[in-house]
């Protein structure tokens, strides 16, 4: 780091800035603002970067920026010489000028010219910030799922690439799209994506978990959405989206608009923590398993899975030993102390050419401890590799180590011998191809691969480790979160568990996730998942409706109803949406353009005080869109019929003024009035409340309301 610090303050450096070869652009990544300076050559990276993080006034307006301070700074594209060749990316603190920012960069290459390296620095250093403001970062995605009684239950599913979330949540869209009756979606109205691949947990005055996103669009693998209803669902999307690695592994197209950026930037109350596992079967049972919160935490620090191809991770051997099929391989490691035992210490990844082998580690144990730990694995088994392209099996009698290479190699039963590459160690094939069926054939015979490519990342999150200093930070911060959890799981306001995408098992690439979607939708509609808390907030919300419906059909005998249950189920959203934003984290310091503390203590204390019927909208969402339209189109040319208020309407002004007092707006207000009028009912449709017969009318008590709350109706409109 000190090294680092030398060269981005050196004259080269400063001879660097100033050549006038490099742009200025400001971000907003969840609650910290970064500054990208990059090269001309890169500037093409800006179309996806503006479509991935949220265009907001205070990164887009220049009289904004002028008073703007940046959380971080990334130097993108800068000379391979400058840093060293093995310097090609990283970060630092800087303290300099008397606020502790962080410095990230990026060399300049064609490898490094592709906005995933741009992505990944600028959420690393996201990461590092919330950990010293005393959050938790988590690589995954955060969804919520609206149901038709108003509740909703929002899901942080803690997975890293290819662990099946974006396809889990593709299945749930086709459902909600495709699939036809409230039965067959167990009441659920809709999802919405708040986070699809960043988020942030915090720990609220209240006792309760929140979470903050990172970006509106989404850096989406276009193997996840080719020929699926997603493709078709949001072609629109897809259409304003632009597509990196065009034809060839890993071609991604950045979508925009995918999350809500007032949802993303304010907190979230979070009802269920999982972990999305893509390599193990549940054996018969439900692909989503409740567990402890513990249990939960557990697999959500150690962040296994079977890589896709997807990131550059290559396997944790102590994790594919400990999910190992066989009960003689996991007997090496489980319930022993890994300190002691660890078969992740002694080896590594060692490139050899095109090939990646199992090696040594140099520095840990010693090369003898490292055989035999290699020996152990594979003495007495059958591994499968490829000779003259066709697949072949070799029974392992003994291991070798080459110590000029740094690498080990299998000596079967006839004294051949395999390079221990990746591809030995677990092979991955197409089943597609022809030669690859007589391996297939071979595998189910076997029960599977001895070895998943399970690879283990700590808070499944690869976009850089965590730096020395923060290690102890973010445990710390992860035991606070995971105590709020126990608690909240103890009186029933949080769910923990797994979700069993089955992404990475053969011939469940597309039926495992299709499954966990299915079972989370009707998993949650049940009423034991009807919490203390919302049972509590519908029964208010009921209350007040009905008593500020009553209020507004007071003195007719014309009119009867009852309060619907979308406008109910709508309320209590929204009600729900005011306790997000009145929420006090006490991780200090989180500020956003649709957040701050000072505000949420604001509505905080609003909504402690206030019990009266006013918060609530009588008026239906769908109803509320057309009668805002048709009170903006005005009466037109029959204005003649409207110039002087009706008779029957002047004699209830006094009524009406005191409906203004508890109306939200004059949209309100203009509803009322037709309510108490009798010119419509509770249940009439949309577009009979405006239609033509109602039209003189909706003017008529437009008129009137305008009158009685002339403040909200421009706000209204």
């Amino acid at each position: 780091e000190k090294l680092a610090k030398e060269k981005l303050s050196s004259d080269s450096f400063k001879e660097i800035m100033k050549s006038g070869e490099y742009v200025a652009v400001a971000v907003r990544v969840g609650p910290t603002k970064q500054l990208v300076v990059m090269h001309k050559s890169n500037v093409h990276l800006l179309r996806d970067l503006s479509r991935l993080f949220p265009q907001l006034a205070e990164v887009t307006d220049p009289a904004q920026l002028n008073k703007t301070e940046f959380d971080s700074v990334l130097y993108f594209g800068l000379p391979k010489k400058l840093m060293g060749e093995h310097q090609m990316s990283g970060y630092i603190n800087d303290n300099s000028g008397g606020k502790d920012i962080k410095v990230g960069w990026v060399a300049r290459s064609d490898d490094t010219d592709y906005v995933g390296f741009m992505k990944k620095m600028l959420l690393t250093m996201h990461n590092e910030k919330m950990i010293e403001m005393g959050a938790v970062p988590i690589h995954g995605s955060m969804f919520k799922l609206k149901y038709n009684d108003g509740r909703t239950f929002t899901i942080v599913g803690s997975a890293d690439s290819g662990a099946g979330k974006s396809e889990m949540i593709a299945k749930i869209i086709e459902m909600i799209y495709v699939q036809k009756g409230k039965e067959a979606l167990k009441g659920l109205e809709g999802i919405e994506i708040i986070a699809g691949d960043m988020l942030s947990l915090h720990e609220g005055l209240d006792g309760k978990i929140y979470a903050l996103g990172t970006e509106t669009g989404d850096f989406t693998r276009m193997d996840d959405l080719l020929g699926t209803p997603f493709e078709k669902i949001y072609a629109h999307l897809l259409e304003q989206g632009s597509v990196t690695n065009p034809g060839v592994t890993n071609e991604r197209v950045t979508v925009p608009n995918i999350c809500d950026a007032e949802e993303v930037l304010t907190p979230t109350r979070v009802d269920g923590i999982f972990y999305f596992n893509n390599y193990e079967d549940p054996k018969g049972g439900s692909a989503i398993r409740l567990t402890s919160v513990e249990e939960a935490f557990d697999q959500i620090i150690h962040g296994y899975r079977v890589n896709k191809g997807t990131s550059g991770d290559l396997p944790d051997f102590d994790a594919c030993i400990l999910h190992s099929r066989s009960e003689k391989i996991r007997a090496l490691l489980d319930g022993k102390n890994l300190e002691e035992t660890s078969y992740s210490i002694p080896l590594a990844w060692n490139r050899q050419g095109d090939d990646i082998c199992v090696g040594y580690r140099d520095g840990e144990s010693n090369t003898q401890e490292a055989l035999q730990r290699v020996k152990n694995m594979f003495v007495g088994e059958r591994f499968y590799h490829k000779e003259n392209a066709k697949w072949a099996s070799i029974d392992v009698e003994d291991v070798e180590y080459n110590l000029v290479d740094n690498s080990f190699s299998l000596i079967g039963q006839d004294g051949e011998r395999v390079l221990l590459t990746i591809d030995v160690f677990s092979p991955v094939y197409d089943v597609d191809a022809e030669e690859d069926q007589w391996l297939i054939e071979q595998l189910e015979n076997d029960g599977g691969p001895l070895y998943e490519r399970i690879v283990k990342t700590y808070f499944s999150s690869v976009f850089g480790h965590t730096s020395e200093g923060n290690i102890g930070k973010v445990k710390r911060n992860a035991e606070k979160i995971k105590a709020a959890a126990i608690r909240l799981h103890g009186s029933g306001e949080i769910q923990a568990g797994v979700i069993f995408t089955q992404l990475a098992r053969m011939g469940m690439e597309h039926e495992g996730p299709r499954i966990a979607g299915r079972e989370i939708v009707g998993k949650f509609a049940g009423p034991e998942f009807k919490t203390k808390s919302f049972q509590a907030r519908s029964k208010e919300v009921r209350e007040g409706l009905k008593s500020k419906l009553e209020k507004t059909l007071g003195g007719t005998h014309t009119v009867s109803g009852e309060v619907l249950p979308e406008v109910v189920a709508h309320n209590i959203r929204e009600q729900e949406t005011r306790y997000n934003r009145a929420a006090v984290l006490l991780t200090a310091g989180i500020n956003t353009p649709k957040y701050n503390v000072d505000e949420a203590i604001a509505i905080r204390e609003e909504m402690s005080s206030d019990d009266s019927p006013a918060k609530y909208d009588l008026v239906p969402p769908i109803i509320r869109n057309e009668l805002g339209r048709a009170i903006d189109r005005g009466p037109s040319t029959q204005q003649r019929f409207i110039e002087r208020t009706p008779a029957r309407v002047e004699r209830n002004m006094d009524h009406y003024r005191e409906l203004a007092q508890d109306s939200i707006d004059s949209v309100e207000l203009t509803y009322r009035i037709m309510l108490h009028m009798g010119w419509i009912k509770v249940s009439t449709p949309p577009e009979r409340v405006v239609g033509n017969g109602n039209n003189i009318r909706v003017q008529i008590a437009a008129k009137v309301a305008k009158q009685l709350k002339p403040d909200q109706a421009a706000e209204a409109a």
